[in-house]
């Protein structure tokens, strides 16, 4: 059964099947170092907080649509849920390589000072986790800009239990995804709502200094390739200092088809960041990139196409072992340009709730 569809509050499925399963983790904690009460601490703490999590108060918005305009979308960081997710996630990321961290070197006097958005490509349900605890264990402005991380989160990613404990530890906004909206026609109107207030309320918190981190592609990739951005998020990243990020491997590490981790070796790769349309403050040229706004001719695809290369390829230079990843997908999105087109304007209608 697959991890985002076991959700919070069904018991019978955490308590049976699947908390079996994932007690098998604690033998790969002990492989990667830890002794065995150790290692089965952390898998007995996991499944007790899962079994009794709650979802964000934002959910009761699908059951109660007269509160969209009291109940919040945004859900802070919980302070007891991330000391244990970082413990838990220690051993893990002890396989992940940070690279690039010079590259953020350049935001430290920005922070607070322009619009901040971080965007990867998304592969594993360890994306968001990997990417808070790079910065979490970095140098120079990594730190301060975790704690102020705040992720846009899907209503399936809300409800399931790993991604629940992940959210632990940084701040999120409900928002839903085309996945969503094509399994709950019904609720097509309100979810437009929640959309369209999620936008403002991320426009609020990057004025208040807060970083908005999203995952263009909408969706997971089902084999690792990058997948079309979405030209309807556009509107998250137009005018703001885009920080993009490569994950690498995550999805072997923990694989999308469970929640058993495995042994291998993943990366976390910061690209030099890049300024999206007209950025009113100055930064250093030769330590950014610059993408060209949309409008004049130029179409909001383009704009996330171009960034999308930024991601794949263009802000940071890749390890040996991953060059020919990296080729593979640089030349798969040159080859599919028209196809790209294609999706675009699929994902558009899907996403018009953004608009």
């Amino acid at each position: 059964m697959e991890p985002d569809r076991i959700l919070v509050g069904d018991r019978r499925q955490v308590t049976a099947l699947w908390t079996e399963q994932f007690r098998r983790n604690a033998d790969v904690f002990e492989e990667l170092g830890l002794d065995r009460d150790a290692a089965q601490e952390l898998v007995e703490g996991f499944l007790e907080r899962a079994s009794h999590g709650r979802p964000p108060p934002a959910l009761r918005i699908l059951e109660d649509p007269s509160g969209i305009g009291r109940i919040p979308l945004l859900t802070e960081a919980d302070p007891e849920g991330r000391a244990f997710m970082l413990r838990w996630l220690s051993p893990i990321m002890g396989q992940v390589a940070v690279r690039g961290e010079e590259n953020l070197q350049p935001l430290s006097g920005l922070i607070g000072q322009a619009p901040l958005t971080l965007v990867a490509n998304h592969i594993s349900q360890l994306n968001a986790p990997a990417i808070f605890l790079a910065l979490w264990n970095g140098a120079g402005p990594c730190r301060y800009l975790s704690e102020r991380l705040v992720f846009l989160v899907g209503l399936f990613v809300s409800r399931a239990l790993f991604a629940r404990l992940g959210l632990s530890l940084f701040g999120s906004i409900l928002v839903c995804s085309p996945r969503d909206i094509e399994e709950r026609r019904h609720l097509r109107p309100l979810m437009g709502r929640i959309n369209h207030r999620a936008f403002h309320e991320a426009r609020r918190l990057r004025a208040e200094g807060r970083v908005l981190a999203f995952f263009p592609e909408g969706t997971r990739s089902s084999d690792g390739r990058l997948q079309p951005f979405l030209a309807s998020l556009y509107r998250y990243i137009d005018q703001t200092i885009v920080i993009p990020v490569r994950l690498h491997n995550l999805h072997r590490l923990l694989p999308n088809s469970g929640l058993i981790l495995q042994k291998g070796t993943a990366s976390v790769n910061f690209g030099k960041p890049v300024l999206v349309g007209d950025v009113p403050i100055e930064v250093p040229s030769k330590s950014t990139l610059r993408i060209r706004g949309a409008g004049e001719g130029r179409s909001r695809q383009a704009v996330m196409d171009e960034l999308s290369e930024c991601v794949a390829t263009g802000g940071f230079c890749p390890p040996p072992e991953d060059e020919a990843l990296c080729e593979q997908e640089h030349g798969q999105r040159r080859g599919l340009r028209s196809e790209e087109r294609r999706v675009g304007k699929e994902c558009r209608s899907r996403w018009s709730p953004y608009h």
